[in-house]
């Protein structure tokens, strides 16, 4: 009985271990990215983003990966040696032209305040305000998400909205949180009709 006892507790204590980890590194210990939940239809959320300020680098980055050059830049490596907070999601741009991936900047950080990028491949941009349909889904990932896009701009389509520019997909929790757990998403900038 004693043994049964000893292997619930300690099954109790390492489920309580993992949980601390993963609140400890997952979405819920940085900022999220604020947005207004405008209304919810189909397989969509349609929300209102202020204007967004994200720090990118290309996909296809000459000088190591682009979330290394990412989270570089935020501990550190910027002309100021400024460290500033890991926000979510991890957003990633991807088209013919240019494929991006971005960090936000924390709300905290006045546009004035944010730190030059020391790299030539790191830049700040300015995401204007607006409507954004959201299709969220824990099966989302980069490849073979082409299909997938296709079929929601038909939803889009129907829902007699027009897409500006190209699908933005936001990660929000890193890797090694479990695929049931994890919160991802694709989002359309939309006008509606």
């Amino acid at each position: 009985m004693i043994k049964i006892f000893i292997g619930a507790g300690l099954l109790l204590l390492i489920l309580l271990a993992t949980g601390v980890i993963f609140y400890r590194t997952g979405r819920w210990s940085v900022e999220e990215a604020k947005y207004q939940v405008i209304r919810k239809e189909g397989r969509f959320e349609f929300r209102h983003y202020p204007e967004l300020r994200w720090i990118t680098v290309p996909m296809k980055s000459e000088t190591g990966t682009p979330f290394r050059k990412l989270f570089a830049y935020i501990t550190g490596a910027n002309l100021q040696g400024q460290k500033i907070a890991m926000t979510t999601p991890v957003w990633m741009q991807i088209n013919e032209q240019e494929s991006l991936m971005a960090f936000g900047v924390a709300e905290a950080i006045r546009s004035s305040e944010i730190p030059s990028p020391s790299a030539s491949e790191v830049k700040v941009v300015i995401i204007p305000g607006g409507t954004f349909a959201v299709y969220s889904d824990q099966g989302i990932s980069m490849s073979g998400s082409h299909d997938l896009e296709e079929a929601l701009k038909k939803e889009l389509s129907v829902l007699d909205c027009v897409i500006e520019g190209v699908p933005i997909y936001a990660f929000y929790d890193p890797p090694w949180i479990p695929r049931l757990l994890s919160r991802k998403e694709i989002l359309f900038r939309v006008i509606e009709k």
